[in-house]
């Protein structure tokens, strides 16, 4: 933390150094008291995570990143996810880049380099989402005039088409699970709950008198009740409760990362092509094929628009076929004894 001079200015500048980011501003003063009150003030403010950077001209896109994953960290669950966007955002630009120098064309540019890697569309969509919310962020701080990713375009997902587990494949999965990791799969399949809800799903938050299941700490910011069904009141009365969460790992002990012992699974089970995530697809799927309506399922997934509700909960063409076949029934028992005129006729159906 100090004061100092530039060559090119009369003006007092503060540095400080904070965690691991790097905070300059110009006081505005050539006044040393006046410069050193508003150091101490500044200083304040950053460790109460209240610091909004005063406009500084041009800036480098490592400090905007610093910046931005400082208020990620605080304020998003996406920190991780962030972090691993804003670093092929800077391998790309450099992280000397000026951020009020990059152009709508270079962002397009990044774009059009990423699908020549092979990267999914939806990855490279999330790295400029995530450019555009640092942009904004930086215009909320004070520190930018205008945001070129905003005039930039995303790449339109084909995102109807989502993996589920047919029952053949379920039964596999559950045979080559450890116990533990059985408990878990069979309840994500009769939750739709996602890997970090069912993780951390603490007793407290399951009532077996009401048999209702609350969700707290979810995606969209507001919790959701899901009840329970006769298979997740036996399983959940059958496990033990030394701890407060619901599910414990081998030996008793609670378990953050079941990624290798699902991979391990997937793999005695020859299942390809599926992540632990796409049990809540399955879980959303099955219900609609099983004739629950979509506002229902959208209602237990969580979601806030019956858009991405569809994308989850599609039909497979089986049960499509199923149910129009369901119209045959309606026909044979409501069409007239007599063929109607022009049925088998040419010109006709």
């Amino acid at each position: 933390m100090g004061l100092f001079k530039r060559k090119d200015s009369p003006y007092y500048y503060i540095g400080i150094y904070w965690r691991g980011v790097y905070y300059k501003e110009s006081t505005k003063t050539t006044s040393k008291r006046a410069a050193r009150q508003r150091e101490y003030a500044m200083l304040n403010e950053i460790q109460r995570n209240e610091y909004v950077p005063r406009a500084l001209g041009k800036m480098k896109l490592l400090e905007l990143v610093d910046l931005y994953l400082q208020y990620s960290k605080t304020k998003k669950r996406s920190y991780i996810r962030d972090c691993g966007l804003t670093k092929n955002l800077l391998e790309y630009f450099g992280p000397e880049a000026d951020v009020t120098k990059i152009k709508p064309l270079e962002i397009e540019q990044y774009q059009g380099k990423r699908k020549d890697e092979g990267r999914a569309l939806g990855t490279i969509n999330r790295e400029v989402a995530c450019l555009k919310a640092m942009y904004n962020k930086g215009i909320a701080w004070g520190r930018l005039k205008e945001n070129p990713a905003a005039r930039v375009r995303l790449f339109k997902e084909q995102n109807t088409k989502v993996r589920f587990l047919t029952g053949e494949e379920i039964k596999k999965l559950l045979d080559v699970s450890a116990p533990y990791l059985r408990n878990i799969i069979i309840f994500a399949l009769n939750t739709g709950m996602r890997k970090k809800e069912i993780m951390h799903l603490e007793w407290q938050d399951v009532d077996l008198v009401t048999k209702i299941i609350n969700v707290k700490d979810t995606k969209s910011g507001e919790d959701r009740k899901i009840p329970v069904n006769t298979v997740l009141n036996t399983l959940l009365n059958a496990l033990e409760r030394p701890y407060a969460r619901v599910f414990l790992g081998r030996e008793g002990r609670e378990v953050e990362n079941i990624r290798m012992a699902f991979k391990t699974a997937l793999k005695r089970a020859v299942i390809e092509n599926f992540r632990f995530h796409d049990l809540r697809h399955t879980f959303a799927s099955q219900l609609v094929m099983s004739g629950v309506d979509i506002k229902s399922v959208m209602e237990l997934l969580g979601h806030k628009s019956l858009e991405m509700t569809t994308r989850y909960a599609h039909l497979s063409p089986s049960h499509k076929s199923a149910a129009v076949e369901k119209m045959t029934k309606f026909f044979e028992s409501n069409l007239p004894t007599s063929t109607p005129s022009g049925v088998g006729e040419k010109g006709g159906f």
